[in-house]
């Protein structure tokens, strides 16, 4: 390098030297570089009155045959010039890497015969191919083709040293690929230890890379390699089912393989199928949950429990002074018909919002249907109402019980009530509408205490033996 300043020096000074070689450059003790013997140096200032001949003077070869330049062989002064310097340069370079001569031969002419065709030399592979073709550029037998200044030269020197220290990173960045490679076609990719690893190897050869690269932009290897690493991480990331990790790698990646976009593409939408599916699962969960929508059903139950209560007790004989007719029968439907529809329009979002919730409105409705078919029913047939009335509470101990079975074996305590209720009736069915009026306070009732405790007892589904 401190041999293309010097010459670069004298090449702003408009000084040619002529005859550069090994044993023209000497160190000084504290590493100093000398450019000795300037004894057929040159000046390309036609019109500066220096002490040394001008380029356009030469008319006899001059220069050590081994390191001219073709222009040197066959004296043409006009092609004399600072890339003549750059040639021997270049030859200097040449015998460094091979440790011969750049112009060899058995005779004086067969080593000017070649120095004249100035061929391009076939480097060997311990060569590094970027620093041939700064060699056979800087040797080139047309000096339009060589560098275009000694300082072009230098820097291409420097640059390889750069690369060269980028290419050492890429090819250790190699090293640890291989490796990451191995253990990414191994099994067991799900282990804590091997995954540790995986992403140890891959962060290390993925450093080294992006170093090379930091080194020298244009690196191909490097670049590939960076690639080529990102590609793998991404279908490890696949094979483990981790979509966030893979479209993170992905990102990463210019121009992705095809394939590799396809395959992270149906990961992400199996991804979104399970959440779909989950957020489905937890809607149903919360539909079918106790608990979800408690406080509405204890207060749609309080509701049908007091106004149903009420509505009975008025119509009763003992209390309202009413004989129990198909008239008042049909009185109970048509007020209990406008109590459970305001219900249902007041509170129309919360009777509907899980399924207990959506099941103790349609009960409701259902035994008011019912029971206007039992009403005409019993008016078609003739039949007495107070004692046909009392059919009603088979009907809701059939409701109850498929209930209690269904959803939770503690609702079935009502049933007892009802079957008293049903017989008491049978015998007595005066009193049947104070019968039903009690049965609904009380049932009610312990419904809305059952449901309120913080942990139902909902049945477990049967198994399979």
């Amino acid at each position: 390098m401190q041999v293309c300043q010097a010459i670069h020096f004298a090449h702003s000074k408009g000084i040619l030297h002529l005859d550069l070689k090994p044993e023209n450059i000497m160190l000084g003790p504290f590493g100093e570089v000398y450019v000795l013997d300037w004894g057929i140096s040159v000046t390309t200032q036609e019109n500066e009155a220096l002490p040394i001949p001008r380029a356009s003077q030469i008319s006899s070869l001059a220069g050590t045959p081994s390191y001219m330049a073709p222009e040197q062989v066959m004296i043409l002064p006009e092609k004399i010039s600072e890339k003549t310097d750059i040639y021997q340069l270049g030859a200097i370079l040449h015998e460094c890497m091979t440790g011969r001569s750049k112009h060899i031969g058995d005779s004086l002419m067969q080593v000017l015969f070649q120095a004249t065709r100035s061929e391009p030399y076939p480097y060997g592979p311990d060569v590094p191919e970027e620093l041939a073709e700064i060699a056979n550029r800087a040797t080139h037998v047309n000096p339009d083709k060589r560098f275009e200044s000694v300082e072009a030269f230098r820097q291409a020197i420097v640059f390889f040293l750069q690369h060269r220290e980028s290419i050492a990173m890429a090819h250790e960045a190699q090293k640890q690929q291989e490796r990451f490679t191995e253990l990414c076609q191994g099994e067991d990719l799900q282990k804590k230890e091997k995954i540790i690893e995986i992403h140890s190897l891959f962060s290390e050869a993925r450093f080294a890379y992006q170093q090379a690269l930091r080194i020298w932009e244009d690196n191909e290897n490097a670049s590939q390699g960076l690639k080529q690493l990102h590609v793998q991480m991404v279908e490890v990331q696949i094979s483990t089912k981790d979509v966030e990790a893979a479209s993170l790698y992905y990102a990463q990646i210019q121009e992705p393989p095809e394939k590799l976009t396809q395959a992270l593409q149906q990961l992400q939408q199996e991804q979104a199928d399970k959440e779909q599916e989950i957020q489905a699962l937890q809607a149903l969960k919360k539909d079918v949950d106790f608990q979800e929508g408690k406080s509405a059903r204890d207060l749609i139950d309080g509701s049908f429990g007091l106004l149903f209560g009420i509505l009975l007790l008025f119509f009763s004989e003992s209390v309202g002074g009413y004989e129990f007719t198909y008239d008042v029968y049909l009185a109970i439907l048509v007020v209990g018909g406008v109590c459970t529809f305001g219900i249902t329009l007041v509170w129309g979002k919360l009777v509907t919002s899980t399924v207990m919730n959506r099941s103790v409105i349609i009960t409701s409705w259902l035994i008011l249907i019912v029971m206007s078919l039992h009403f005409l029913s019993i008016k078609l047939r003739g039949l007495p109402p107070d004692i046909a009335f009392n059919d009603v509470y088979l009907f809701i101990l059939i409701i109850v019980g498929i209930y209690g079975s269904a959803f939770d074996t503690r609702l079935l305590l009502p049933l007892p009530c009802l079957i008293l209720a049903y017989v008491f009736g049978l015998f007595w069915p005066k009193y049947i509408i104070d019968i039903a009026a009690l049965i609904s306070f009380s049932s009610f009732i312990v419904i809305v205490l059952l449901w309120w405790q913080e942990e139902p007892q909902q049945k477990a589904p049967p198994t399979s033996s």
